[in-house]
């Protein structure tokens, strides 16, 4: 009879098991639905692109080609920089993950490495205000005040989203124009067709395509170190004051990669990687390990 009784009673048990595992799951995607939700927000239905013609050559848009000038700065006038303190976040499920102290200076390139499951990408997520933590909090200051910042859930929205750029492996191309899909995330008429060249050229992407050309579903028809060029122009577009990126050369060939990180290495805005590559966290001012 007990046997019985305490068969029947995992028996019930069993659907809440199985729903609070499948939510540990879940919640490492909902950061990049955040992501992709704020992008389709702001840009509103796809329509066509009235600002370029279908017939410009490659690399060049009618008489706006004045505007573009080759090898562009689009460093923010004001980097952000990031101190952690106290910082702890729980998933659904899981245990607590605990971060020591961190303190990223304005304009400083920081590499973040360590296990699978330590926390890399959680950590990613809090400074960019898509998480909340449970404790502690991760603050956002300018070079002229240090001492002071500001906590992501404190900064309005759209400030947040300007300033802060998060490009990851999720990151997607979605059919339309290189133009729509750079526009992507960026409040209406925020973004001209000079800030568009000036995207593409930082990411030497201006000699292959151009603001006109049709991309497929995904961007398929591009090459993995393609679409990563226009994932990252996408969001150096903004003039972002700190660049989030995790794992964006993952399954990039080695050369793509070695050109990746030195663009990114020549950019002037702060920027936290997360990569488990050597090569790409060697070109980083500092390394920390969680």
């Amino acid at each position: 009879m007990v046997a019985a009784a305490v068969t029947l009673a995992m028996m019930s048990l069993a659907p809440l098991i199985g729903a609070a595992d499948t939510l540990g799951k879940l919640h490492p995607l909902q950061a990049s639905a955040a992501r992709v939700a704020a992008q389709l927000d702001d840009a509103g239905p796809a329509g066509p692109d009235t600002t370029a013609s279908s017939t410009t050559p490659r690399g060049h848009d009618h008489d706006d080609a004045a505007l573009h000038t080759p090898g562009p700065t689009l460093a923010a006038p004001a980097p952000w920089g990031v101190r952690v303190s106290g910082l702890r976040h729980r998933h659904p499920g899981r245990g607590e993950l605990r971060y020591p102290e961190i303190t990223v200076r304005p304009g400083e390139h920081v590499a973040i490495t360590g296990p699978s499951g330590v926390g890399k990408t959680t950590l990613i997520n809090l400074v960019a205000g898509l998480w909340r933590p449970s404790a502690g909090e991760a603050v956002l200051f300018g070079a002229d005040d240090p001492e002071s910042g500001r906590s992501p859930e404190k900064i309005p929205e759209e400030e947040l989203r300007a300033r802060v750029a998060v490009v990851d492996q999720e990151s997607r191309l979605f059919r339309g124009t290189v133009a729509q899909n750079l526009r992507l995330g960026a409040p209406e008429g925020a973004l001209t067709k000079a800030d568009l060249h000036h995207a593409l050229a930082a990411v030497e992407a201006d000699e292959w395509i151009s603001l006109d050309d049709e991309l497929g579903e995904t961007g398929l028809r591009l090459s993995g170190g393609q679409r990563a060029r226009l994932c990252l122009a996408r969001a150096l577009a903004r003039r972002p004051a700190l660049l989030i990126l995790d794992e964006v050369t993952a399954s990039l060939d080695a050369e793509s990669e070695a050109d990746i990180t030195a663009l990114i290495r020549s950019l002037d805005c702060t920027v936290l990687t997360v990569s488990h590559r050597a090569s790409t966290v060697a070109s980083s001012d500092r390394i920390i390990a969680l």
